[in-house]
């Protein structure tokens, strides 16, 4: 699962810096910035062979024109008619600027860049009329696109100049990793698929507390009861031994902190296994001694919440 970046909280001028970044690594180095025309629009160009877009077996090749369309609404579409507009003929269409680049001969492939979710065959859709042009080949890049080149680039991602948006909120995993490499003493994990839970009477329990904290029903299943779940008895064996005291403290510690932050910034993640997630990034990048040992960081983020240390309780009856 990708993360979102939250990009609704960039300006229009850093939503394009951002897209000439992913261009320059897509298309070459030849990207250049965005300027305004002689129409008021602005987009960027790029002529030659593109690097590795739209793959390396069948790569763009000859005039790129690149425009970038940022929203500030979260959770817009492409499906939204406010951006459809830009594709269909009226007064916001970018049709006729397309159509007399075509005819200057500097526009062979036409490449639009949207903060807005693109659902699965949206694009072919809204480009139809662009597609009827004499141009060589369109492409809407949406959110999740997006989303997904900043996670492989985290050199990017940090640099954005919602850097507090791009990571929802601080968290300190030093201590976390002490109770990791303790816990991989503890209890042996052999990398295979555990067995199913046997009481599922405790996981239909749950099913109250996902819904609150928007747990999704296929993670909780797959990720919480068929692989850790079997774990979870050793696990408070672990706590409760008196030998492990002080990372009984820790983990309690370590707990606290982790429930006060996401009460505060829980409206930045759709799904709770957004935030499991999120940790796990945060957490195994902490330090060396983490490395063969990164199953059990998502082993603890997933007991602490269905022990409900983390995470919302059910609601009272």
């Amino acid at each position: 699962m990708v993360r979102d970046f939250f990009l609704y909280h960039l300006n229009d001028r850093e939503f394009e810096y951002l897209v000439v970044t992913m261009c320059k690594n897509w298309l070459g180095e030849g990207t250049t910035a965005f300027a305004e025309g002689r129409d008021g629009g602005r987009d960027a160009r790029f002529f030659g062979t593109a690097q590795t877009y739209p793959s390396t077996e069948s790569l763009w090749s000859g005039h790129v024109v690149i425009q970038a369309k940022h929203t500030a609404t979260p959770n817009a579409s492409c499906s939204d008619n406010d951006f459809k507009r830009y594709f269909q003929p009226g007064d916001k269409s970018e049709l006729p600027k397309v159509a007399k680049l075509i005819e200057e001969g500097v526009l062979h492939f036409y490449l639009v860049f949207t903060n807005r979710k693109l659902p699965a065959g949206a694009d072919l859709k809204i480009l139809k009329k662009v597609r009827a042009l004499p141009l060589t080949d369109a492409a809407i890049i949406g959110l999740e696109e997006i989303n997904r080149f900043l996670h492989q680039t985290p050199a990017v991602a940090r640099a954005l100049p919602v850097n507090e948006y791009a990571r929802p909120f601080e968290f300190s995993s030093e201590d976390m990793v002490d109770v990791i490499i303790a816990l991989k003493d503890a209890i042996e994990m052999d990398g295979n698929a555990f067995e199913s839970a046997v009481d599922f009477s405790l996981v239909n329990k749950k099913k109250v507390k996902n819904k609150v904290n928007r747990m999704s029903d296929e993670y909780y299943q797959t990720v919480i009861v068929n692989q850790y779940m079997p774990l979870f008895d050793k696990m408070r064996s672990f706590l409760r031994n008196e030998r492990n005291s002080e990372y009984r403290d820790i983990y309690h510690d370590i707990a606290d902190e982790l429930r006060q932050k996401i009460v505060l910034y829980r409206d930045r993640f759709d799904n709770f296994e957004e935030i499991i997630g999120y940790l796990f990034d945060i957490i195994k990048e902490a330090r060396p001694e983490l490395r063969g040992k990164r199953r059990y960081v998502t082993f603890l983020l997933c007991y602490m919440y269905d022990d409900c240390d983390i995470g919302e309780r059910e609601p009272a009856v």
